[in-house]
């Protein structure tokens, strides 16, 4: 690892052990919670469940074909 990632590492560790005391900090970001929203909505319509509806497009159920 280089020195950098060993000091971010430790700060990481910090930032850990300050979260378990219960002495960290908060941190307030409006455009985060925008984007965090309209993900979470954008999400929501991707796991929708959409049910498979028969189409006539699909052929005749009896156009089958005989392999030998």
């Amino acid at each position: 690892m280089t020195p950098e990632q060993i000091d971010l590492e430790f700060e990481h560790m910090e930032i850990d052990r300050k979260a378990r005391e219960g002495k960290s900090e908060e941190y307030d970001d409006p455009e985060f919670d925008k984007w965090a929203d309209e993900t979470e909505e954008e999400d929501g319509k991707l796991s929708y469940d959409y049910a498979a509806t028969p189409s006539s497009s699909m052929g005749d159920d009896s156009d089958w074909e005989d392999i030998e």
